[in-house]
């Protein structure tokens, strides 16, 4: 949408958002953003937690624990579910309430919103938020063929085809 604004696309007249010159360039514009989970995932676009699925359901083919994840789920045996990042953004979020204020405390605001005054304030360092959701779905991997490993060693599944 920017792009359809600083190329002269500005929501007024005869390019406002009903207007179809207008929804074709937006549609353009967003023609290469995957439009479902799994295109996500297999572009590594975002991040996933696997789980295995009901072994109940299906047979689980020996050795499949070793298999890369992808292929564990095209097989059926496992799940992927999005980790969908939902942050309140408190920073943002004062900074939103104090430029309302106006005044000093607008001043004192634009000067502490570095960073560090964030974790000063807070008083505990920040996590990297790319570094937790890959843990967790390293984690979540590793709980997957921890399973297979176990429901293989209590039961006999067919080989791999």
């Amino acid at each position: 949408m920017a792009s359809a604004r600083r190329d002269g696309v500005d929501g007024q007249g005869e390019t406002n958002e009903g207007s179809q010159g207008y929804n074709e360039r937006l549609a353009a514009a967003f023609a290469t953003f995957p439009e479902n989970y799994d295109t996500l995932r297999l572009a590594g676009l975002g991040y996933f937690k696997y789980a295995l699925k009901d072994p109940k359901d299906r047979d689980i083919p020996a050795g499949v624990d070793a298999l890369p994840i992808e292929e564990m789920v095209t097989l059926g045996v496992v799940s992927a579910y999005p980790m969908v990042y939902e942050d309140f953004l408190p920073v943002s979020a004062a900074g939103i309430f104090q430029s309302n204020l106006g005044g000093e405390e607008q001043r004192l605001y634009d000067t502490n919103a570095a960073k560090q005054a964030f974790v000063e304030a807070l008083g505990v360092p920040v996590l990297d938020e790319f570094h937790v959701y890959e843990q967790a779905q390293l984690a979540s991997i590793a709980a997957v063929r921890a399973a297979l490993r176990r429901s293989a060693a209590t039961a006999v599944a067919p080989a791999l085809p």
